[in-house]
């Protein structure tokens, strides 16, 4: 209420949908920044889902938390050179703050922290306890999280139900069918998300070939 003699409440909810858009593409960005080391022109392609059957429904706090999510992550990937504690005592607040923003916006960064970490531990050779130790200890950032969600966990109410493997197909879609018969651009977005995934399968299939190769030559040499 003290904010609304600033700016009006309607001015402010299309600040905050500005802000949910732009978090999610920025997100996107950032992250592709972080991962390959230089600004390419694949992220654009998030422009083409940020108009999306939860925005359509309003659903805007659990977008705003997604954006929030993959910066994020995009931050835990930028600070590997940090040390444990360090990076707990940054991003465990963080992971709380995800956590107000919407339940789901903290699920999908522990996801990616998870998923992320488990991969690294299972490709490093040789494995070590120390190795898995140190993997495991960065799950410590989300107890805050676990103690806020059980201690509001009682005025939850009991709601959530999970569909068939049928409707789970059909909601997986939703980001360009809307929940409906699919249109024209549906189908166009669908054939241009089927052929990126191809084709950055198939990049990441010739630059381990690629290293691989190179690994044999130097051997060979």
């Amino acid at each position: 209420p003290p904010l609304a003699h600033l700016i009006p409440l309607e001015p402010a909810g299309r600040v905050f949908v500005g802000m949910m858009m732009g978090g999610i593409i920025l997100g996107t960005v950032v992250l592709h920044r972080v991962i390959n080391g230089r600004i390419g022109l694949w992220p654009l392609a998030a422009l083409l889902f940020v108009y999306d059957d939860p925005l359509w429904r309003g659903m805007l706090n659990f977008l705003f938390s997604f954006g929030a999510a993959l910066l994020a992550f995009a931050g835990w990937l930028a600070t590997r050179h940090w040390r444990i504690g360090a990076r707990l005592l940054a991003f465990t607040p963080i992971a709380a703050l995800l956590l107000v923003f919407h339940l789901f916006g903290l699920g999908i960064y522990a996801l990616l922290v998870g998923g992320y970490e488990l991969g690294q531990l299972m490709s490093s050779r040789p494995l070590s306890l120390k190795k898995a130790a140190i993997t495991f200890s960065f799950a410590l950032q989300f107890v805050p999280s676990a103690i806020l969600y059980l201690g509001s966990a009682e005025n939850l109410g009991s709601r959530t139900a999970f569909g068939t493997l049928s409707r789970k197909l059909f909601v997986w879609s939703s980001a360009g069918d809307f929940n409906g018969y699919p249109t024209a651009l549906d189908k166009i977005i669908l054939a241009f998300s089927a052929t990126f995934l191809i084709a950055a399968l198939a990049s990441r299939t010739d630059r381990k070939s690629t290293r691989l190769n190179s690994s044999h030559l130097t051997i060979s040499y």
